[in-house]
């Protein structure tokens, strides 16, 4: 189980395949193209849900549903026949499971908002559109996304609802891992707390 919590987490940051193909840069970044998507995510940030979902080789291993608002988030994985849940406020995080209870993490909170990372990518393409729907390919370094080795690659649908669709394709131990999050605004979110708030 926490094997694929782990892999769950790099999921929502983002990390993907490496961004040079067949020996080809991906293109510089837009001005109109960096706006829309700053301007997409930033929307986000008051609040947002997301669901997400990775598969190896064809067939779910995981999925994950939770909110995040103003900096603080929570979401439940499940994988592997188990289920956890996770809780940040900064600069404290919690795991809960069943046989457990919460328990709160030694190192902090290890997990920023997924969107600090997708604001800044090194570059960015606009590669399709229709209506106010915008797909973009973009990389980012590994580090940016907490990872090691090549810079990564994530494409993204910015919705003409503000929601933001990411995926990415990355091989693993286990086999090709196929991850794809939905990210869509919403309003009056329940406040996430610490555990231990009563």
């Amino acid at each position: 189980m926490r094997g694929a919590a782990a892999l769950f987490l790099i999921a929502l940051l983002g990390a993907c395949q490496p961004a040079v193909q067949n020996g080809t840069p991906q293109p510089a970044a837009t001005s109109a193209a960096q706006g829309r998507l700053t301007t997409t995510l930033q929307a986000l940030i008051p609040g947002y849900t997301f669901e997400a979902t990775v598969s190896l080789d064809g067939d779910v291993a995981s999925r994950a549903s939770g909110r995040w608002l103003n900096g603080t988030g929570e979401f439940a994985i499940e994988a592997q026949g188990g289920a956890l849940i996770y809780r940040t406020v900064p600069p404290r995080a919690w795991v809960h499971e069943a046989e457990s209870g919460w328990i709160e993490l030694d190192s902090g909170s290890p997990l920023g908002n997924p969107i600090d990372a997708l604001l800044k990518p090194t570059t960015l393409a606009t590669v399709g559109g229709q209506g106010d729907a915008l797909s973009l390919k973009a990389t980012y370094p590994a580090a940016a996304l907490g990872l090691s080795g090549d810079p990564v690659t994530v494409d993204l649908t910015l919705a003409a609802n503000g929601s933001v669709t990411a995926t990415y394709r990355m091989a693993t131990p286990a086999g090709e891992a196929f991850s794809e999050t939905l990210m869509t605004p919403a309003a009056n979110l329940e406040p996430v707390t610490p555990p231990d708030a009563g």
